[in-house]
């Protein structure tokens, strides 16, 4: 009987724990991204050369 379980956990578990990971590092990219972005375009922003933000790309919102 404790071996169902043991395939449960591993079967269903696992995969579901990897891929909230997976979203989770995803998200920390994107973020880490961003900021890099906007940092790149404080020194433009402050000289008044920017050119307009680039788009958003909605899937990722």
């Amino acid at each position: 009987m404790s071996l169902i379980w043991l395939e449960i956990v591993l079967g269903f578990g696992v995969p579901i724990a990897w891929g909230l990971w997976e979203l989770w590092s995803l998200r920390r990219l994107r973020q880490r991204d961003e900021a890099a972005h906007a940092e790149a375009l404080k020194p433009a922003v402050a000289s008044g050369t920017a050119a307009s933000p680039a788009p958003t790309d909605e899937r990722n919102a």
